[in-house]
């Protein structure tokens, strides 16, 4: 309710009825703007998680091909390439998290706000 008084406050000082409204603007368009954001490493996200399903099938492929001299070097390349995919998929993970959580909580204040106007 702290944030309410604030408001509450600040509408007093700047004699203005429609600054929640305009503060309700503010916090929805953030929300899109962040929405929108979260779409773009979602779909980096999807096409990292394929690529390494499919990376890892080709290893297991070369695997299968046994110990051929011909096969170790592509076999570590793919290897390589999973495990740098994967940090990848970590760090997007964490940025997705972030992100949800600063959409919610600006859908939130939004939300508050127009219960009690």
């Amino acid at each position: 309710m702290a944030a309410l008084y604030i408001l509450d406050k600040l509408s007093e000082a700047a004699s203005s009825a429609i600054l929640e409204d305009k503060i309700k603007v503010v916090f929805t368009r953030a929300r899109e703007s962040d929405q929108a954001f979260i779409d773009v490493p979602c779909d980096l996200y999807s096409a990292l998680r394929v690529s390494i399903t499919k990376d890892r099938r080709l290893i297991s492929e070369l695997q299968a091909l046994g110990q051929r001299a011909d096969t170790l070097k592509p076999l570590e390349y793919m290897r390589k390439m999973v495990a740098r995919n994967s940090a990848k998929v970590g760090v997007l993970e964490q940025l997705l998290a972030g992100a949800h959580v600063g959409v919610r909580l600006k859908a939130g204040y939004a939300t508050e706000m127009d219960e009690t106007g």
